[in-house]
């Protein structure tokens, strides 16, 4: 995790995970939003896409992706966003599950953001166990196989200490605002 010291003004920087069949808006629409936020003359975000093996990928509508880098345990971004998507590989993936496992045991203030069925790669890698934790209705079925979880399916976002979820593809974008609001305050 990189120090406030070797960010710039709390620059907080953001890895977004990018995987064969990503949904491409639970992508594009968070780091839209964390892009739009920098339009002042502190830049307080930098996003950098990796995939689990630093390879191009393809998303969901076709489009293929080339990532800045892959996933490692030492990467020093703050936060991890998981988008959702064809999922089942990832939940599969012991790199992932030990990444995400190892981001959520760190201490300060790195924060772990799912968007739509990302939740179910956190709920698999056991970070959600015990808090409140929303993902897209359509995935009710799926959720309810991770019964540690507080699931609230009516919910757009939930926050519980530093891990975010989203309900859906454009709940990804409110989800960010939010974040930013946090972050930036309301002005």
């Amino acid at each position: 995790m990189a120090s406030k010291v070797d960010k710039p003004n709390n620059t907080r920087r953001i890895d977004v995970l990018i995987f064969n069949d990503v949904n491409l808006l639970d992508v594009s629409g968070p780091a839209q939003a964390f892009e739009a936020a920098n339009a002042g003359p502190q830049k307080r975000y930098i996003t950098r896409y990796v995939s689990l093996d630093g390879q191009s990928v393809r998303a969901s509508c076709g489009l293929t992706l080339v990532p800045d880098a892959p996933l490692t345990a030492r990467s020093k971004s703050d936060d991890l966003l998981i988008p959702g998507g064809n999922i089942a590989p990832l939940q599969k993936s012991e790199l992932l599950m030990e990444i995400i496992q190892q981001r959520a045991k760190q201490a300060g203030d790195g924060r772990l953001i799912s968007i739509c069925s990302g939740a179910l790669v956190l709920a698999a890698a056991g970070v959600l166990d015990g808090r409140i934790a929303t993902t897209h209705w359509a995935r009710e079925h799926e959720a309810k196989a991770y019964d540690k979880i507080l699931w609230d399916l009516d919910r757009i976002c939930a926050t519980d200490g530093r891990i975010h979820t989203s309900a859906g593809v454009s709940t990804g974008i409110d989800l960010a605002l939010a974040i930013i609001r946090d972050d930036c305050g309301v002005n």
